[in-house]
């Protein structure tokens, strides 16, 4: 679930929000210079005071469908745009340390770093805001590309029928979106913010990866899938912490090491947005608290997922962890520990593995997901160290791309935020953590978008960085990394019956 940073840098953060604005005002000046523009003449119509219905409460708000809640927020002058959102991953059982979400809809991200205002000051410059949420909490894909697609319906016939649409949303809302653009004719672009968008059964794969390496390296007993209870998976998860955070305080120790090796190993970052994660004590520190958040996926989460789906959909049998941590990590481990990466490799990679139910990994593979297939340009954001979703989500993508051919690969534009050099412990960064993003870089990420659609201007090294801001944090350099090797499922294992 996205992260909400106010700590610093506001007035720093509002006054770049405001400039950056001004860029999308000047979008329909620029447009008919454009060199490369839309075939579509809607798409890349000018005007910037489209006709539309009145909002009143009655009509931008409600419930469509009988189980859809929505709302609608329209500028003063449209210019013809509409920003439809998906609401971020919203779990159906209260997870450690987070309060249980509604079901509200919801219009725009709400958790950038500053006090800048995302959803108002793009209403301010033009674009229509809409969001409609899903009826039930819990990984619901399904039901937000269905509420995508009565906003949209309920919005052409009541509102207007816009030039444009972009969906946009963080998490499984980028999911949502991205499904949504690659099969829907009404979509003409989409921007994706630290999405799970390697799906749900990739996505809690590499959970039990991280559950499996505590296992094996501090917790023996360990119980991973199949719960009997809430009660028990909390138990599970408490425990479990317990045994991480006394690893993390052996700094200079044994604790210390193996937290280092299960991060290359569980593809668990070495970094917060607080804790910069130098050298293997840094490191261990960093891993324990991102551990606090992918364990709570991988037991609290985990049953509620599988009281969804029926069982266990994870799976961990023939997975390759050896071949997980790149060159450079395992230069750089084996510069300051020799030995270790081999050592603790081993023991997590000699525990028995864990199959999935079948019936139950059948029905995560069968959520609505991401395929190579891009038909429209996509424009996405993620920090390069996310434990919510790590940032190999947009290299699943990517390689699906690759595997279609060059113009679905041309269609994409993943950014990756890194974080710059680290101050004091503590302090909140930009590029570690989930989607902690300035409210610039959302924004320009939108008209990053909007002027590859409207005005066919493929987005350059220059203009990215130009629009997301100089605070962004945007890391033109960093090369995308494939999902992680994955198992094999060449065991099954029946679904359980209630009574085992």
């Amino acid at each position: 679930m996205p992260n909400q940073f106010t700590s610093r840098g506001r007035s720093n953060h509002r006054n770049r929000f405001v400039a950056l604005l001004v860029a999308v005002a000047s979008i329909a000046l620029v447009a008919g210079c454009s060199s490369a523009s839309s075939p579509n003449s809607q798409v890349s119509s000018t005007d910037m005071n489209v006709k539309f219905n009145a909002c009143t409460e009655q009509l931008c708000s409600g419930t469509l469908d009988s189980k859809f809640p929505f709302k609608i927020e329209m500028p003063t002058k449209w210019n013809g745009t509409l920003l439809l959102y998906s609401h971020e991953y919203r779990p159906n059982v209260p997870l450690p340390g987070a309060k249980l979400a509604g079901a509200d809809p919801v219009l725009s991200p709400e958790w950038t770093i500053g006090e800048a205002k995302v959803g108002k000051n793009l209403l301010d410059v033009g674009f229509a805001l809409a969001g409609a949420a899903a009826p039930d909490l819990g990984w619901r894909v399904d039901e937000q590309i269905q509420a995508a697609d009565a906003l949209y319906g309920y919005f052409s016939d009541k509102i207007a029928k816009p030039d444009r649409v972009y969906t946009w949303g963080p998490s499984t809302g980028a999911v949502a979106s991205v499904n949504l653009a690659q099969n829907r004719d009404w979509v003409n672009g989409t921007a994706p913010l630290c999405g799970n968008l390697a799906g749900l059964t990739r996505n809690y794969d590499i959970a039990l990866d991280a559950a499996f390496s505590v296992q094996q390296l501090f917790y023996p007993e360990m119980k991973l899938v199949n719960y009997r209870s809430l009660a028990e998976a909390k138990d599970t998860y408490k425990e479990a912490m317990k045994r991480v955070n006394a690893a993390a305080k052996d700094q200079y120790g044994v604790g210390a090491q193996k937290l280092a090796v299960l991060g290359l190993i569980a593809v668990v970052p070495s970094k917060t947005a607080t804790l910069p994660g130098a050298g293997i004590a840094g490191q261990a520190k960093a891993i324990a608290a991102n551990l606090g958040i992918v364990l709570a996926r991988s037991t609290v989460d985990r049953y509620a997922v599988e009281q969804q789906l029926g069982g266990n959909p994870s799976s961990n049998v023939g997975t390759d962890y050896y071949s997980r941590p790149t060159k450079t990590e395992i230069e750089k481990i084996n510069k300051s520990k020799p030995g270790i990466l081999v050592k603790y490799a081993k023991v997590i990679s000699k525990g028995k593995r864990v199959p999935a139910d079948e019936s139950a990994r059948t029905a995560a593979n069968e959520t609505p997901g991401v395929s190579g297939q891009q038909k429209v340009p996509f424009v996405s954001l993620h920090t390069e160290y996310d434990a919510d979703a790590i940032v190999q989500n947009e290299g699943a993508v990517i390689a699906a791309a690759n595997q279609v051919g060059n113009d679905s690969r041309r269609l994409i534009q993943a950014n990756v935020i890194s974080p710059p050099l680290f101050g004091k412990e503590g302090e909140v960064n930009i590029g570690a953590g989930h989607c902690t993003f300035t409210p610039a870089s959302v924004a320009g990420t939108v008209v990053i978008l909007d002027k590859w659609v409207r005005n066919g201007q493929f987005p350059t090294e220059a203009s990215t960085t130009e629009l997301l801001g100089p605070d962004s944090g945007y890391n033109p350099a960093y090369l995308h990394l494939k999902w992680p090797t994955g198992p094999t499922q060449t065991e099954s294992s029946p679904t359980p019956t209630p009574t085992q």
